[in-house]
């Protein structure tokens, strides 16, 4: 094979591997309603900490400028899963094992058809 051939192949390799990286962060961009339902339940999750938690305190964190920080995160977010692990963050920087997110349930189920069973 010639240097040309071979540089030609490489530009052509090059240049298909940057169409599909920018294919693939055009699809990873989150739509409105997910933001939208995702700064929902950072709304949720940080009235019912401030409602309910044992600590008025927060035992020292300063979880109003957390929530103003997941917020922000989550505006720039690319993902609803990315939007849900910020808020995870903000429940998890204050310490405690008993305050944690259980992020909504997908609207899916995919069913290959397959089904496993342990044989003894």
């Amino acid at each position: 094979m010639s240097r040309d051939r071979v540089a030609c192949a490489g530009r052509l390799i090059a240049t298909l591997a940057s169409l599909s990286v920018l294919a693939w962060t055009q699809q990873q961009q989150m739509s409105n309603v997910e933001r939208a339902r995702a700064l929902d339940i950072l709304q949720v999750v940080a009235s019912d900490v401030r409602k309910h938690y044992y600590d008025p305190k927060f035992q020292g964190v300063d979880f109003d400028a957390r929530v103003a920080r997941a917020k922000q995160q989550i505006e720039g977010a690319t993902s609803f899963n990315m939007s849900m692990s910020h808020i995870a963050a903000a429940l998890d920087s204050l310490h405690d094992s008993h305050t944690y997110l259980i992020p909504p349930q997908h609207a899916y189920r995919y069913d290959s058809g397959l089904q496993y069973q342990r044989i003894s």
